[in-house]
């Protein structure tokens, strides 16, 4: 927010209808939060970005601190207590901006950006009026195991490194993971057997009710666990290549095959 200039006059009916604004987002607020909802002070901003109107609203950790006065009477230096006193910048609870604009740490796209960083509250984005998504990584997750829950249940067939490799060549595709492209993908690596009902079932569980997500911010690495103690970690990238290769056999039950290939290796031994 370091470059933002504010656009109005203290002293004109624009300023007035400002704070007239502001004092009824405070009480909006006021009406979503609980007992239990900690203090802050709020901020309400009317800015400038690269000449495009913005709005801003932050609730910041209030702090008790002390000041010397000089009493009237005696002239002596003594100190007072003041309760709610303008808060450090860093002391963040919450904040928000609208519209959006260019940033490289908005990852996601959407009207309004929002940050909790006391704990994820409802009565903040209920004050907002949004619709809270997870983020574009959890989403990445949540699908992927949405996936390979409606294999396993409905094709009875295990999710393999090939579909793992599918789903993020489709992703990259369409630049986007959205509700469709879940979909959309799903069912190519389901089959015929794939339901839709049942997988937004099996999304809506996991807490997505809508995906928007960003396939830079998708994980790195997928994750194998066999019988709760054997762990395989293989990057992304070299699911499609012939290094790596994970697959259950067809005609042995409960036995898995992996196979990795490579020229340097170095061994650890860990506790």
């Amino acid at each position: 927010m370091l470059e933002l200039e504010l656009d109005m006059e203290e002293a004109s009916a624009e300023y007035d209808n400002f704070e007239n604004v502001a004092e009824s987002f405070s009480f909006r607020l006021i009406e979503e939060m609980s007992g239990n909802t900690n203090e802050g002070i709020f901020f309400v901003i009317q800015a400038t970005w690269n000449g495009e109107p913005l709005i801003s609203m932050l609730k910041l950790e209030p702090q008790d601190e002390e000041r010397s006065v000089i009493d009237e009477d005696t002239r002596e230096l003594r100190y007072e207590e003041l309760d709610s006193a303008l808060p450090d910048p860093d002391d963040f609870q919450k904040g928000c901006v609208y519209p959006l604009f260019e940033s490289d740490n908005f990852s996601k796209s959407g009207d309004i950006k929002f940050l909790e960083d006391d704990g994820t509250t409802k009565y903040f984005p209920r004050f907002l009026g949004c619709d809270v998504g997870q983020g574009s990584r959890k989403q990445f997750q949540h699908t992927l195991a949405a996936v390979e829950e409606t294999k396993e249940t409905l094709a009875n067939e295990s999710l393999t490194s090939e579909d793992v490799q599918d789903f993020y060549d489709a992703v990259e595709e369409h630049g986007e993971l959205t509700d469709d492209v879940a979909k959309e993908t799903a069912r190519n690596i389901v089959g015929p057997q794939f339901d839709d009902d049942d997988f937004e079932r099996r999304l809506y569980e996991k807490g997505e009710e809508h995906i928007s997500s960003d396939p830079d911010f998708a994980p790195s690495k997928v994750e194998w666990t066999i019988d709760g103690e054997i762990v395989i970690q293989v990057p992304v990238e070299l699911l499609e290549s012939d290094q790596v290769q994970i697959s259950e056999q067809e005609h042995m039950q409960d036995e898995w095959e992996a196979v990795i290939r490579g020229y340097d290796v170095s061994k650890d031994y860990k506790q």
